[in-house]
């Protein structure tokens, strides 16, 4: 039987509601995953929507990004 990789593991971690930690440039900010498209992204990389939480307001756009590049919160 073939062995998972930590990558294969990392990616179940992420769930729709969970909050996640994601970079822009050499920043980390919190979000909240709020769908999980699938294995749609180059390579089947599995790819979630993200909105940013914000302290002073609800109005940032959400975004799609791998789901590789996120980190789960503790928050």
């Amino acid at each position: 039987m073939a062995k998972k990789s930590s990558n294969h593991r990392s990616r179940n971690a992420i769930k729709v509601g969970q909050r996640v930690i994601y970079r822009l440039g050499t920043r980390r900010y919190l979000a909240t995953v709020v769908e999980d498209r699938g294995p749609i992204g180059r390579g089947g990389r599995r790819i979630v929507r993200i909105k940013p939480v914000r302290a002073w307001g609800d109005d940032d756009p959400s975004f799609e990004v791998p789901a590789e590049e996120l980190l789960v919160s503790s928050h």
